[in-house]
């Protein structure tokens, strides 16, 4: 019979599952919700340990979120938590949080020089899923260092791996990354469409404004342009119902990159301005200067100023 201390446990458990399920599916609100809720079950149940671990979802909700600053905050929390855990599994994923995170807020160099060092215990581990996660976190920085031929490997090493792990949702987070990064693995948009399929069959949405994004792209370099702005109206749709507002300033420049091709210049202008728009309105919520300029200044929120700067001297 199980004792009252165990039932703890497994209610925790069970509540800590269901918030990662609504995170999985978008409705990151509700996942808050019941990780507080168990959180503050779990204190009163004298589970401090318990509560805790509670708290590392609690940052990977904040971080998908887009409430960096609140995510920042936790930090110090987490880093405690990391030196003390008992396996080297846990370690290792608390640690993939923290450096998603840095990618996140535009800490490349430190994110690099971490996953790096991850990606070589868990290799000598031989922990398939972490190996899988930092490879494709390491053709992520690659991409947006402008290193596209070492994002490529990366990238399709981490599928492999991932596959080989069965974590499907992962696996099609990076299959996402190496089509934007090689647009020729996906030519007839199969891998896309395989993707949406998923995202639709499993009831998650967190990968589907990308994946319009990129049919949307797709689609407007072959010269299907009504089909085009189809795709992407979809990519809205669907982003407007997910919290972070970093699901959708990548649309509204891929937007303008659509107007552009139909000769809508002023369209196009004010794509351009709603995207600088919510990037900027993001890094407000750092109370760093440093912090919010490395946030702006990361290479893809960048470039986008830039291609504003660039449209409006022509």
């Amino acid at each position: 019979m199980a004792t009252s201390l165990e039932i703890f446990s497994i209610s925790h458990r069970i509540g800590v599952a269901r918030a990662l399920q609504f995170m999985h599916k978008g409705d990151l609100r509700e996942a808050a919700r019941h990780l507080q809720m168990t959180r503050h079950s779990a204190e009163r149940s004298g589970e401090l340990k318990r509560a805790h671990f509670i708290d590392s979802s609690l940052f990977t909700v904040a971080r998908e979120a887009g409430e960096y600053q609140n995510a920042l905050l936790a930090l110090p929390n987490l880093e405690r938590m990391i030196q003390g855990s008992e396996g080297l599994q846990t370690s290792l994923n608390l640690r993939e949080d923290v450096l998603r995170l840095q990618v996140a807020v535009g800490d490349l160099a430190a994110a690099l020089v971490g996953t790096e060092a991850a990606l070589g215990i868990a290799d000598e581990a031989s922990c398939i899923l972490l190996v899988g996660l930092l490879l494709g976190l390491r053709g992520r920085l690659m991409a947006l260092l402008d290193r596209g031929e070492e994002a490529i490997i990366d990238l399709g090493r981490a599928i492999n791996q991932l596959g080989l792990a069965c974590d499907h949702r992962d696996r099609n987070y990076y299959q996402l990354e190496l089509i934007a990064v090689d647009p020729e693995t996906d030519t007839d948009g199969a891998l896309i469409a395989a993707v949406i399929d998923h995202e639709e069959a499993v009831g998650e949405r967190r990968l589907l404004p990308r994946a319009w994004q990129l049919e949307a792209r797709r689609l407007r370099r072959a010269g299907a342009i009504r089909d085009a702005a189809l795709a992407l109206e979809e990519a809205f749709r669907v982003a407007g119902t997910l919290v972070s507002p970093e699901h959708r300033w990548p649309l509204h420049v891929e937007a303008a990159e659509l107007a552009l091709a139909a000769g809508e210049r002023d369209a196009a202008r004010a794509d351009l301005e709603r995207a600088v728009a919510i990037l900027h309105d993001l890094s407000l919520q750092f109370t760093d200067v440093a912090v919010r300029d490395r946030f702006l200044a990361r290479p893809d929120r960048r470039a986008v100023l830039a291609r504003l700067r660039a449209l409006n001297a022509q």
